[in-house]
């Protein structure tokens, strides 16, 4: 499937399917040393529930979210989290199971709104895995945010051409 880039227009199918411009990222690195992958992701807005307003620039992170079907839940990478204040190194970490296998980490509710059909809208509040790992702690790492079922396909459905 080609990368496509955000567009301004949209076109609503008679089902009412509204097609979505994607966007490319490209992660700077990779574990295995293998070059880097580009995927399709929708930008985002990462809040943290608890404080300020999306017009405050000081309670948000930007980014891009890979759709990501195979995830039970939304992933945010450690950076931004401990940014918005949503994890504290302190906290009791938890056992999470990835493709990779077993990986420690934190469990935490955050904000997330997504661009879809040229607007911000709002996922709601979900719970999402904070992995803690090195890729993660570094915004400079390419880590991806994922929007998983819980919380953005439960929601959204979603069908890829």
């Amino acid at each position: 499937m080609p990368i496509m880039t955000p567009t301004t227009n949209f076109d609503a199918s008679t089902q009412g399917w509204i097609r979505v411009g994607y966007t490319d990222m490209h992660p700077t690195t990779r574990d295995d040393g293998n070059p880097a992958v580009l995927v399709q992701a929708v930008p985002i807005i990462v809040r943290n529930p608890s404080a300020g307003t999306l017009s405050d620039a000081s309670n948000i992170v930007r980014g891009k979210a890979i759709v990501d079907t195979g995830a039970t839940r939304a992933s945010v990478p450690l950076w931004a989290a401990l940014d918005l204040g949503i994890v504290k190194e302190e906290d009791a970490k938890m056992s999470a199971f990835g493709v990779g296998g077993r990986l420690d980490g934190y469990r935490a509710e955050i904000g997330i709104n997504a661009w879809i059909g040229n607007q911000w809208l709002d996922v709601g509040v979900v719970t999402a895995l904070i992995p803690d790992t090195k890729r993660s702690r570094s915004p400079s790492a390419g880590q991806p945010f994922l929007l998983g079922r819980n919380g953005f396909l439960d929601r959204f459905n979603v069908c890829f051409d």
